[in-house]
């Protein structure tokens, strides 16, 4: 290989890694661990109905974000021919499934999260420019690290350091995983405009 492909294709490489913000930009992760502490001071004892499980049961808030959150990520895959965009509105509509508290819902929808990861790490050349754009590969990373934290407060990871987790994991949970949606909806609507490099037709 010629010196002259050698430069192109580390080039290449270089401009398919996106670049992430240093640390003081991290602040969202952060935001899961402080509502838990919100969520005990307003309510320790869980008596005020916006974090009983009556409402947290009936409302449709859920539904809302992560179907919101597909549109948006479908309109921008189309109009930008964007496949970042797909693979989001994919993992939106299997959010949007594990929503539902169907029967094996959740196993089913951690079987397609998987297949979307594998299908966007084969598409990687494709979507890789993508990445690069603003602060979406933070925001994508912030977004999944708060579901993450949700998920552990569900599954009562942190049961012996969250206060009165027996009484309010209802409220703590569902709320964590609004608090995701909402990071979601954001990272749709609002990062990956800000071009650094252009990504090939």
């Amino acid at each position: 290989m010629s010196q002259a492909n050698s430069n192109m294709t580390i080039t290449h490489q270089a401009v398919m890694r996106p670049e992430l913000p240093s640390w003081q930009h991290w602040w969202p992760v952060l935001l899961g661990p402080m509502l838990v502490v919100v969520i005990y001071l307003y309510d320790p004892n869980a008596e005020k109905m916006l974090f009983s499980r009556q409402w947290q049961d009936n409302t449709i808030l859920p539904y809302a974000l992560t179907l919101a959150a597909f549109g948006a990520a479908v309109f921008r895959a189309l109009a930008g021919r964007n496949p970042l965009m797909a693979l989001v509105a994919a993992m939106a509509l299997v959010i949007f499934y594990r929503e539902l508290h169907w029967a094996f819902s959740s196993e089913i929808a951690y079987a397609m999260l998987v297949t979307v990861c594998l299908i966007g790490w084969r598409w990687y050349d494709k979507v890789g420019p993508f990445l690069c754009r603003g602060r979406i590969a933070h925001w994508l990373i912030m977004t999944a690290a708060l579901y993450v934290f949700a998920v552990g407060v569900a599954k009562g990871w942190f049961q012996h350091i969250v206060p009165n987790d027996d009484v309010l994991r209802t409220g703590y949970e569902e709320t964590s995983e609004n608090l995701a949606h909402t990071a979601l909806l954001f990272t749709v609507l609002f990062t990956g405009y800000c071009k650094k490099t252009s990504p090939e037709p």
